[in-house]
């Protein structure tokens, strides 16, 4: 028989070996749920500041879009100001401006500016006269086979026939008889595809869509018309010709028929072809807006048309992707 003494010391370290392994138990039940817990706050502290970036950047945001289009006003007003003071008995002459650089309420606001006047004008297929229009065609079909398109004529007459409103030509299955909203229309004409009108086909050469405007209507800005415009509108014209064209217009813009034959050695034939279809100003402006503050930045697009006493905003949209 065992004694009293021994069951008692038994029994002790048994009571003793159920309490540490309830004290053990319990003490990983307190770290899990202080993990648990300690998760949880991290969570919410987490969630609470993305909810507060989300805000800032949204608040952001907004005053940055509101500062774009206050840049779009400045830069219509900065129009107006140059239209105003041109001379009266040259309406529309309109140079274009050099690029702003605004600071709006801390806001940092740049606006570019692009002359739509600069490109061949593809809506006057739709509201020019005959002489017009075939003139223009012609244009087109030197521009597309100076960038090297291949089927230049074709793609031109193409072209004009999805914009025209008659119902005669090669081009006229599908085509949309009058004018486009925007130049990237232009792919459903026959032949034409985005690679064709968005894809620049030698390295310094642009693509076909940056030559074309569908904003403009008249005459060609010689001021602010690419070489390759130039060119087509003018095909006597040399390399060396366009060059010193825009040497000149890089000094000082050209006023007159008169001062660009006086600061210009180019052919009489050349002078001709492109005074015919050229004028030396513009009305109607692309405006590419980038707000910016910090880190943050807002872009918007806008085309202006200026006439007295106002200019007008034809389109607005954010980015500059359209």
């Amino acid at each position: 028989m065992r004694r009293p003494a021994a069951d008692s010391a038994q029994g002790t370290r048994r009571l003793m070996s159920q309490r540490c392994r309830r004290g053990g138990f319990a003490l990983i039940l307190v770290l899990f749920l202080s993990l648990l817990l300690t998760v949880a706050v991290g969570a919410f502290a987490t969630r609470t500041m993305t909810a507060r970036r989300l805000a800032r950047s949204r608040a952001e945001s907004t005053q940055l879009l509101f500062a774009a289009r206050a840049g779009v006003e400045e830069a219509k007003a900065v129009l107006w100001q140059r239209a105003a003071s041109a001379e009266e008995d040259e309406p529309g002459n309109l140079a274009p401006p050099a690029s702003l650089n605004l600071n709006l309420s801390g806001v940092a606001v740049f606006v570019e500016f692009e002359d739509e006047a600069g490109k061949l004008p593809v809506n006057d297929f739709a509201s020019a006269g005959p002489r017009r229009r075939k003139a223009l065609a012609l244009a087109l079909a030197r521009a597309f086979d100076i960038l090297d398109l291949g089927n230049s004529t074709s793609l031109a007459t193409a072209v004009r026939d999805y914009i025209d409103k008659d119902s005669e030509g090669s081009g006229e299955s599908g085509a949309r008889n009058g004018p486009v909203f925007h130049t990237s229309e232009l792919i459903a004409a026959k032949g034409m595809t985005t690679e064709t009108l968005y894809t620049a086909r030698h390295e310094g050469c642009p693509a076909a869509a940056v030559c074309l405007s569908a904003w403009h209507h008249g005459k060609v800005n010689v001021n602010s018309a690419s070489k390759v415009v130039l060119r087509s509108l003018a095909p006597c014209l040399t390399k060396r010709e366009v060059e010193a064209i825009i040497a000149a217009r890089c000094e000082q813009p050209f006023s007159s028929g008169e001062d660009f034959g006086s600061r210009t050695n180019v052919s009489e034939d050349a002078r001709s072809q492109l005074l015919s279809e050229a004028g030396f100003g513009s009305d109607t402006f692309t405006l590419r807006v980038e707000a910016r503050r910090g880190t943050f930045v807002r872009r918007v697009k806008a085309v202006v048309w200026v006439e007295q006493p106002a200019a007008h905003t034809l389109y607005f949209g954010e980015g500059w992707d359209f």
